[in-house]
Formats: structure tokens, C-alpha cells, sequence
């Protein structure tokens, strides 16, 4: 039946053809994903940090807060992720950098195909049509598809938990009842361990429970309890691999004072923009719309179970400092439904329908420019894709090339730069023989013991280092007895350099 209970020959063929509308968004994803390829590189300073612990595991045994600061907590499925990808990519000669981004871009193209699959059973496939369409030309979740990262990972796996979730609310099943929930409680965890905060969008199945069943106390009991497995798993997986180095009080402390909370954003226009943004512009004012559709049909339970689904992830983040675009992605499918429903109801004038559609995306395209800024992301997504490309293939080359400097002693002082840095030169490592966090020197140094593949000991010391203070740094480090080099900062004058031109590894002279 017809989502706004339209009789199904009232329907449009056209839209209501799943076979044609999986065609359509399959070749969208690809399409999309064949126009940005990301090929070998970190598309961010996460990536290659989650890579680093990953190479430190692998190559050492090496797990210490210290180092990996929060990502044992947050990400440790990921580093595992990476750890066999590494294996992988040595095996088959190509860098690692190939598999997670390969991963994450077949990731964008399954999404859509899951999406469309739950946004049909909670409206019709005409509203899930231009959903899962329209949620492929979303700047979070375009981005989230670029590059290797956990986010889209965790929140795929979530939608389809949701999907066999909503099944088994509906008395239909895959694998049988009893199969579905092992595997449901499988892709809870997978989720978890991947990016634990992606894992609020968990809060989508007890939408959906109060959606379908209304409030059914065993029921909801029985779902909070599955629900709760994911996150002990997760903090239990990080305490063992962390070997009683931080206890998980001190890590939640921690994450607490780094990101605070801002209230002031509820009302600073800069930020409510930056976060329409995440899904184009215009597309939250298209959702409410739909919003406003299924209220005058009589969907005010959806319309709950979107506003709850959605109400999680944006409390949690949108008010921390260091939010950015990617925090928001489990937004983006309840914001996509309501898309759905606004254009769906011009579904008996197909041209008008893919008109509206067309509308959309075009105007989110033009308004504004190309940017490779990923706190404020521009429509414009597939140049702003290839001028991140860009920016971070620079920042691989200058890795590249401080890794392969025969210095047996140096020392890289920067702060977004250090991850490419630290990257290529443990994936370069045949051993690491120890690796420590300290400021021995008066600097926030993490310092890397390893063997390179000729058997040559190295010590490559990374250091975050603001532009002012780099200069004398560097002249420590230098009489210290290490070779000094920085991408990001003249190390002689102490400015920033422009990472938009080629800039020369550097040393300083003496004073």
C-alpha cells in the first residue's frame, strides 16, 4: 500500500519499480564514487592516525592511551580494520591506503541499496526513491564515502540492524527469528566498535519500536538490553587492548573537559548553517516539509520516531566544541525520509517529481562555492572532493619524503601534517621496537623506535608544535642531535607554511 494509502494503481510505475529505482541509485553511488576516487590516500589526520595505531599494533604489540589517546575506546574495530588491511595490502604489494578506501566507497554504494530498503517499509518505494537518492548527494554522507574512515561503516551497519530490526517488529524474518537477532546484536557491536558515537543512532530501533508496537514495556526492556551489549563490548575490547593503561572513568573524563559543552550555538546562525550544510542546505527545509506531509496524513508516530532517531546523535555533538560535519551522518537518513515523503506526494506527475529532485540537489550544487573544508562542506561535492584529494596528496608527498631521508635520529614538528608523517614511516617499518609519549625535551614528543627493511635502527620522533614556538624547537631537537624537519612551519622565522605550494623539508641553521 501506497505510503498516504493511495490505491497501488494511483501509484506511479515508474517510481514504485524497486528493480529500476536499486538500478538508478546503484549507478548514482558509482557514478559519484568513479568521479572522486581518493586512491591511496588519508582524506584527514584521523585516518592516518587510526592507521598508525594500527601499524604500532601490528609491527610492535604497541597499544597505549598515551599514543592512541581516545581511538581504543572510540574506534578499536577500525584499528583492527586497518591491522588487516596492512597485512593485505603487504601481501599484494600496493599501499594500505587503497583497501580502506575502496572499502568506504563500496560502503556508499550498499548504503543507498539499505537505505532504500528501510525507507520503503516505513513509507512506500516512491518516497524511498528520492530518499536514498537524495541521501547519496548529501555533502556527510558523500564525504563519508570518499575515503577510508569508520563513520559510514558504523552507521551502514546500523541501518541494516534497523532494517531486520523492523522486520522482526512486522513478523517477517531472514535467517528466522531466533537467526536475525544473532544477527542484529552482531552488527550492534560491529557498529560500536567501529565509531562509538555513530553508535546513538542505535536510537532508531526504539524509534521503531514505539513506532510499530507502541509502549510495550517487555518488549522495550527486552530491546534496551540487546541495545546495552555493543557499548560493554566495545569499552571491554579498549580496556584489554589498553592493558589496564587508562581505566575508562579517566578516558569519559577526559573526552568530557577536551569537548565541552556550547550552548550558545542554539542560537549562532554560523553553526545552525554549518550543520544544514552536512546535508545541503536546503534539504532540511525540504524534510520538514515532509514532515509537514505526514502530520496532515495522520503519521505522527513516524514523525516521533524521526525527530528521536535524529535527536540523539544532533544532542550529543552539535553543542561539543570540535564538532564537525561527520558527527551528524546518522542525521542524515531521518532528514532524507522526510525529503522522501515532500517530493513522493508529486508522484502522479513523474516530470514534476524528478524536476523538484533535480531542484534540490542543483541548487544545494550552486550555493556555495568549492571548498575542501570539511567543517563546512560545500554542495559542490565533487570539487570539493578533488581539492581535498589535492590538499592531502601534498601532505602524503611530504610524509613520502621525510620517511625516506636516511637520517637515522630526526624529528617532524607540526600538528595536522605529523599523522602522514608518522604513517608512511611505520609502513615502511619492519619492526618497531618500542614507541612512548613524553616530554623529555620540554615538547609534546611521541617518539618511535623502529628497524627499517636494510636493518638500520631509527628513531622518528613526531612533535605538536604551535608555528611560534617551532623555531625553538627545532634548535633543541637540533642539539640534541637530530635532524629537524617541518612541512607545515619555516622553521627559521616561525610563520605557517602555504601548503598550497611545494614546500622543501626543512633544517634550520644554528644560532
Amino acid at each position: 500500500m501506497a505510503f498516504f494509502d493511495q490505491r497501488p494503481e494511483d501509484q506511479c510505475s515508474v517510481f514504485a519499480n524497486r528493480w529500476l529505482a536499486l538500478g538508478v541509485i546503484v549507478l548514482a553511488g558509482l557514478i559519484l564514487r568513479l568521479l572522486t576516487p581518493f586512491a591511496d590516500v588519508y582524506g584527514e589526520p584521523d585516518v592516518a592516525r587510526l592507521v598508525v595505531d594500527a601499524e604500532l599494533l601490528r609491527k610492535g604489540g604497541v597499544t597505549t592511551q598515551l599514543i592512541s589517546e581516545y581511538r581504543y575506546y572510540v574506534s578499536p574495530g577500525y584499528i583492527f580494520l586497518a591491522l588487516g588491511a596492512g597485512i593485505a595490502a603487504d601481501a599484494l604489494g600496493i599501499h594500505v591506503g587503497y583497501l580502506l578506501n575502496g572499502i568506504n566507497a563500496l560502503t556508499f554504494v550498499v548504503f543507498g541499496v539499505a537505505a532504500y530498503f528501510l525507507i520503503a517499509r516505513l513509507t512506500d518505494r516512491t518516497a524511498a526513491f528520492f530518499a536514498a537518492t537524495s541521501l547519496l548527494f548529501m555533502p556527510v554522507v558523500f564525504w563519508g564515502g570518499a575515503y577510508g574512515f569508520p563513520s559510514l561503516i558504523s552507521v551502514l551497519a546500523l541501518t541494516i540492524a534497523t532494517l531486520l530490526y523492523d522486520m522482526r517488529l512486522t513478523d517477517q524474518h531472514w535467517l528466522g527469528r531466533h537467526g536475525d537477532l544473532v544477527i542484529i546484536v552482531a552488527l550492534l557491536i560491529g557498529a560500536a566498535l567501529l565509531k562509538a558515537d555513530m553508535y546513538l543512532a542505535a536510537i532508531g530501533l526504539i524509534a521503531l519500536q514505539l513506532h510499530r508496537r507502541g509502549w510495550h514495556s517487555r518488549e522495550l526492556a527486552f530491546l534496551i538490553a540487546i541495545l546495552g551489549i555493543a557499548p560493554i563490548v566495545t569499552i571491554m575490547v579498549g580496556k584489554t587492548m589498553l592493558a589496564g593503561d587508562a581505566q575508562f572513568t579517566q578516558f569519559a573524563t577526559g573526552y568530557q573537559k577536551k569537548y565541552g559543552l556550547e550552548l550558545w550555538r542554539a542560537y549562532s546562525w554560523w553553526y545552525i548553517e554549518g550543520w544544514m550544510m552536512a546535508f545541503g542546505l536546503f534539504a532540511t527545509p525540504i524534510a520538514v516539509i515532509g514532515a509537514i506531509r505526514m502530520l496532515l496524513t495522520g503519521h505522527w508516530r513516524l514523525i516521533a520516531a524521526l525527530l528521536m532517531w535524529a535527536g540523539a546523535p544532533f544532542l550529543f555533538w552539535y553543542f561539543r566544541i570540535g564538532d564537525s560535519m561527520r558527527h551528524h551522518l546518522p542525521e542524515a537518513l531521518p532528514i532524507a525520509i522526510g525529503i522522501g515523503v515532500a517530493i513522493g506526494t508529486l508522484q502522479r506527475r513523474p516530470p514534476l517529481a524528478i524536476a523538484a529532485l533535480f531542484v534540490l540537489l542543483s541548487v544545494n550544487y550552486c550555493w556555495y562555492p568549492v571548498t575542501e573544508n570539511g567543517y563546512r562542506p560545500s554542495g559542490r561535492l565533487v570539487g570539493s572532493l578533488q581539492d581535498r584529494h589535492a590538499y592531502v596528496e601534498r601532505l602524503h608527498y611530504f610524509g613520502k619524503t621525510y620517511a625516506a631521508n636516511p637520517s637515522s635520529k630526526k624529528v617532524i614538528l607540526g600538528t595536522v601534517g605529523n599523522p602522514y608523517a608518522d604513517a608512511e614511516v611505520l609502513e615502511n617499518a619492519a619492526k618497531v621496537t618500542s614507541a612512548r609519549r613524553d616530554h623529555e625535551l620540554g615538547y609534546d614528543q611521541i617518539v618511535h623506535d623502529i628497524i627499517d627493511h636494510h636493518g638500520r635502527a631509527i628513531i622518528h620522533t613526531s612533535v605538536r608544535v604551535d608555528p611560534d614556538k617551532a623555531p625553538a624547537a627545532a634548535n633543541v631537537y637540533q642539539n640534541a642531535g637530530y635532524s629537524v624537519f617541518s612541512f607545515e612551519y619555516d622553521l627559521i622565522e616561525g610563520v605557517e607554511n602555504d601548503l598550497s605550494a611545494v614546500v622543501k623539508l626543512s633544517t634550520p641553521a644554528r644560532d
